[in-house]
């Protein structure tokens, strides 16, 4: 995760610069701020990982007929709080909040929903390809710098070096990468390319349509009982929340997804932070023990391996495509406004 100074935001101007905004933006999505967007959704993963290595050793555990031979206060405590935990870390992660205070109170939030309603508020000052370049600090025309590489290159040649490194003032790579990635966004190629080239301002409402659709049982379970002790004529009263709802893993695991496709999005496609390895690497040493008592043959080599299955399923929840955030529409169509 990259690191920076947390400092309080601030409300801006539309006419606020880009780097000023896309700084604010990082802050909110990843930084040594224990309420960032990347040290929340690692949390998360964590701990639904850390479950199911759980549920993984209790399909081991030595049985007495139906009944497994542990204890069973403990295992119940456990599963409550599990659910408490998840239902709290998607629910902030989606919360109606906005980023920036506004008059009165400060009730800004370190959200993805208020992170992407915060571009589109800003998209005329930033989302265009020139903007982009001069935030991210890419030199913009590709030309000048395969001149200034191809100069280095004769300058370390004429010197007698033939193994160098390429100064990034000197390297294409990533402004080449950056105008191909925006091309994606903009339906755009080398040959068709401008400065004011911009990012379809559907995208952000895409990207909010996504992250609620999956999300918005684990709210309403949340508002209802898991956060708020909401009354009964008040819970009778919401049309939506339905009596006695629960939550199964296959409705969290497809949570999961939209949040890690919406935050990989705004990670990499619209601020160009890079990719992300969400779930943190295990250690062997967390393995062991699980079959303590229990004798359990390779139970720690099953859970090792249980585990770098999830890594790989959460690193396969890859960016969505500009396509998928805004399907194919008539000329006329205008994209759904979430607001």
């Amino acid at each position: 995760m990259k690191t920076s100074k947390t400092s309080k935001l601030i409300n801006l101007s539309p006419e606020a610069h880009p780097s000023k905004l896309r700084a604010q933006w990082i802050e909110c999505l990843d930084s040594q701020d224990p309420n960032s967007i990347a040290h929340q959704l690692a949390d998360l993963l964590y701990t639904a990982a850390v479950y199911d290595t759980i549920n993984q050793w209790r399909t081991m555990a030595r049985r007495a007929g139906d009944q497994l031979l542990v204890n069973p206060m403990l295992h119940r405590y456990i599963d409550r709080t599990f659910w408490i935990s998840q239902i709290a870390g998607v629910r902030k992660l989606v919360d109606s909040f906005a980023l920036r205070h506004q008059a009165g109170r400060d009730t800004s939030v370190f959200c993805l929903t208020a992170l992407i309603k915060d571009m589109k508020i800003y998209y005329p000052s930033y989302f265009s390809r020139a903007a982009m370049f001069a935030a991210e600090n890419l030199e913009y025309d590709i030309e000048l710098l395969q001149s200034k590489e191809d100069a280095h290159t004769r300058r370390m040649i004429g010197d007698g070096q033939f193994s160098f490194a390429v100064p990034r003032e000197c390297d294409p790579d990533p402004s080449c990468h950056r105008h191909l990635a925006i091309d994606r966004l903009t339906h755009k190629n080398a040959s068709t390319r401008t400065p004011d080239d911009m990012v379809p301002e559907g995208v952000f409402d895409g990207l909010l349509l996504k992250i609620t659709a999956p999300t918005e049982s684990f709210v309403k379970l949340a508002n209802k009982h898991t956060l708020h002790a909401a009354s009964a004529s008040s819970r009778e009263s919401d049309e939506e929340y339905q009596q006695g709802m629960v939550l199964t893993l296959a409705e969290l695991r497809e949570a999961h997804e939209a949040i890690c496709k919406t935050f990989r999005f705004v990670a990499n496609d619209l601020l160009n932070q890079g990719e992300y390895d969400l779930l943190v690497e295990r250690r062997i040493e967390d393995f062991r023990l699980f079959s303590l008592g229990h004798d359990i043959e390779g139970c720690e080599q099953f859970l090792i391996e249980r585990w770098i299955a999830t890594a790989a399923q959460i690193k396969g929840y890859t960016s969505w495509t500009i396509d998928e955030l805004i399907p194919a529409q008539s000329p006329n169509t205008e994209s759904a406004n979430v607001s």
